[in-house]
C-alpha cells in the first residue's frame, strides 16, 4: 500500500500484483471537499476546469487534462461551465468511481 499526502490529505493506492500500477485510490469525502476547497483559487465556491484539472492531478491521475473536460461536462448540470453545489459536486465523485478513485462517507 502506498500513501500520496500532497496538502495534508492521504491517499491509499492498492497496487495489482501483476505490473505493480495503481488500481484504486482511496478518500475520505470530507478530505475530497477540503481538497476541492483548497484548489478553488478564487474561493468562489465555483470550480472550473482549471482548479478541477489541478485537484485530479493532487489525486494521482494521469491526463488530467482530458479527465477535467470529461468531469466538467459529465457533473456541471446546469452547464455553467463550472461545479457548483452539492448535486454536482456527488456527480463529480460518481465520475471519479469511473476512473478508480473511491470517496468513502467517512
Amino acid at each position: 500500500m502506498y500513501k500520496y499526502s500532497p496538502l495534508g490529505v492521504e491517499i491509499n493506492q492498492l497496487h495489482s500484483l501483476s505490473d505493480n500500477k495503481p488500481v484504486m485510490r482511496e478518500i475520505s469525502r470530507k478530505e475530497f471537499l477540503e481538497l476541492l476547497d483548497h484548489v478553488d483559487a478564487n474561493n468562489d465556491c465555483l470550480l472550473d476546469q482549471k482548479e478541477l484539472k489541478k485537484a485530479l492531478r493532487q489525486l494521482g491521475l494521469h491526463f488530467t487534462a482530458f479527465r477535467a473536460w470529461r468531469a466538467r461536462r459529465l457533473s456541471d448540470h446546469d452547464e455553467n461551465h463550472y461545479i457548483d453545489g452539492t448535486v454536482e459536486r456527488k456527480a463529480l465523485i460518481d465520475v471519479l468511481k469511473r476512473w478508480g478513485v473511491v470517496v468513502r462517507d467517512s
